[in-house]
C-alpha cells in the first residue's frame, strides 16, 4: 500500500505543478498582450500627435498668407467699408448689400468670418461680369452660396433679368497688413476679361436659362435636280432662331452621297449611281436650338436625279514629235569613210550614222543612203521614200509619226529648215548661224 499511495502522491503533485506553471504562462501571456496592445496606443497617440502639429503648422502658414490680403483688424470698420465696397462693383439693379449677424471668432480670435447678403435683378451676364471683379480682387473672401431664379408670372417670357442672391464671407485678422479696403488691389496672375468671359460665359451664362424658349423658324425647301451634267448640287437650308441662338442642322433618310454642315445648314449631294434615273422623296431635315429645354423644327424635301449625260468622247492625244527638232548638224569624211551626225535635242542624243545605216526617232525610222561630203547633203529614205537634206535641215514632214498624223508647214524647226546658230563641228564641216530659211553654210574648222 505504500508503494501505492507514494505514486498517488507524486501523480497529484505533477498535476499541482502543471497548473501552476499554466496559471504563470497565461498571465504572462496576458501581460505580453497588454504590453504590446499600449505600445500601439501610443504609436497611435504620438502619429495622431504628429499630424495635429503638422496641421497647426499648415494653420498657422495659412493665418499668415492671409494676413496679407485679410480686411482690416478692426471688425467694425471692416464691415462698414466691405458692403460700399460690393456694391460699387455689382452691375445689378435694386440692389441690397447688407450684414448677416455679428463677425464671428475663429481660433480662439486668430481671425474672424463676416458675413454679407447680396440681392439684386440682372442677366446671368452681369453675373459673370460680377464674379469677374470679385475674384480678381486680391482679398480673404469667398463666394459661399448664389442663387439664381427667375421673374415671377408671365414676365419671364419677355425679360432676360433674373433674381439673384449671394452670400458673402470675407476674413478680417488682428494681423492684418491691409488698413483700409481702399488699398486692395487685383491679383496679378488673374484671367483678363475677355479670358475669364470665354471660359465661363460663352453659351452658358450669356442667356436666361428660364426664359420661355420659342421653336426655331425653318422655311420650306422645294424640290431639287441633280441634272444629266450635275456631278453634284449644292444649297443652303434656310432657318433661323427667335431668340438669336445657334441652330443645329441634321438629315433623315437621306440617299447615299448626301450631307448637311451641322452648324452652317449647307447641303451637298453628290449622287453615287449615275446609269438611271433616281428619285428620292421625304428627305427630313431638322434644326435644333440650344436652349435649356432645345426646341425642334422639321420639313422635308424631295430630289430627282436624271440619267448622267453620255459620256464625250476624249480628245485625241498627240505624242509629242521629236523629229521637229532633230537636225543634220555635221557632214564629215573620215578614214572609215563619210559620217553625218544628226541632233535630237530633245532626247538629247547625237547620232552619227553611216550609209545603210538606221536611226529611229518618235517612231520614224531614218536610213542613210548616201552622203555627199562636198556639196553637204544627204540622201535618207523614209518609209520606203528617198530625201535629200542639206546640213542644218530638220527631220520634220518626213515620215508619220506613231500614234497620230501630224501636218507641217514647212520642214524647219523654230526657223524654215533652220538651225539654232554657232553649232560648228569639232575641226569638220559644222553649220552656224542658221537661222533663216536655209542659213548661211558652216565655216570650216570649227567654228
Amino acid at each position: 500500500m505504500e508503494r501505492r499511495e507514494k505514486l498517488l502522491a507524486i501523480v497529484a503533485g505533477s498535476l499541482a505543478l502543471l497548473l501552476v506553471v499554466y496559471y504563470a504562462m497565461t498571465s504572462i501571456s496576458d501581460s505580453i498582450t497588454r504590453a504590446k496592445a499600449q505600445v500601439n496606443n501610443n504609436k497611435t497617440a504620438h502619429r495622431r500627435l504628429q499630424i495635429a502639429e503638422s496641421e497647426l503648422y499648415s494653420m498657422e502658414g495659412f493665418i499668415a498668407e492671409r494676413a496679407y490680403i485679410a480686411l482690416p483688424a478692426n471688425t467694425n470698420l471692416a464691415q462698414v467699408e466691405y458692403g460700399p465696397w460690393l456694391e460699387s462693383f455689382a452691375p445689378f439693379g435694386n440692389l441690397t448689400v447688407g450684414p448677416v449677424g455679428r463677425p464671428e471668432s475663429n481660433l480662439g480670435g486668430k481671425y474672424h468670418t463676416l458675413r454679407f447678403r447680396l440681392q439684386g435683378d440682372g442677366t446671368l451676364e452681369d453675373v459673370t461680369d460680377f464674379l469677374y471683379d470679385f475674384y480678381s480682387y486680391d482679398l480673404a473672401h469667398r463666394i459661399t452660396s448664389l442663387t439664381v431664379n427667375p421673374p415671377r408670372g408671365r414676365e419671364q417670357d419677355y425679360t432676360d433679368s433674373l433674381s439673384i442672391v449671394m452670400t458673402v464671407e470675407a476674413i478680417s485678422m488682428p494681423n492684418a497688413v491691409m488698413q483700409s479696403l481702399r488699398e486692395v488691389t487685383r491679383r496679378e496672375d488673374y484671367y483678363t476679361r475677355d479670358q475669364f468671359e470665354q471660359v465661363v460665359q460663352e453659351n452658358i451664362l450669356d442667356r436666361n436659362l428660364f426664359a420661355y424658349n420659342a421653336e426655331p423658324i425653318l422655311n420650306n425647301i422645294s424640290p431639287k435636280t441633280v441634272g444629266p451634267n450635275d456631278e453634284e448640287i449644292s444649297f443652303s437650308v434656310s432657318a433661323r432662331d427667335p431668340e438669336g441662338r445657334q441652330l443645329t442642322y441634321s438629315l433623315d433618310n437621306a440617299p447615299r452621297g448626301m450631307r448637311i454642315d451641322s452648324r452652317t445648314g449647307e447641303i451637298t449631294f453628290r449622287p453615287s449611281n449615275r446609269d438611271e434615273e433616281a428619285s428620292y422623296e421625304d428627305i427630313v431635315v431638322t434644326v435644333e436650338d440650344i436652349g435649356m429645354k432645345p426646341r425642334l423644327k422639321s420639313t422635308s424635301f424631295d430630289v430627282l436625279v436624271a440619267k448622267a449625260a453620255p459620256a464625250a468622247d476624249p480628245e485625241p492625244e498627240i505624242p509629242f514629235d521629236a523629229t521637229r527638232y532633230s537636225y543634220v548638224t555635221n557632214i564629215r569624211d573620215s578614214s572609215s569613210g563619210p559620217m553625218v551626225v544628226i541632233d535630237n535635242r530633245p532626247m538629247g542624243e547625237y547620232h552619227t550614222l553611216r550609209p545603210d545605216e538606221s536611226v529611229e526617232i518618235s517612231g520614224i525610222t531614218f536610213t542613210v543612203v548616201s552622203i555627199d561630203f562636198e556639196n553637204e547633203r544627204i540622201t535618207v529614205s523614209v518609209e520606203d521614200t528617198e530625201h535629200i537634206l542639206k546640213l542644218g535641215d530638220s527631220l520634220a514632214g518626213l515620215g508619220t509619226p506613231v500614234g497620230a498624223e501630224f501636218r507641217t508647214n514647212s520642214r524647219g524647226g523654230f526657223g524654215t529648215r533652220g538651225g539654232f546658230g554657232n553649232r560648228g563641228g569639232g575641226g569638220n564641216r559644222g553649220f552656224g548661224n542658221r537661222g533663216n530659211s536655209r542659213g548661211s553654210r558652216g565655216r570650216r574648222g570649227g567654228e
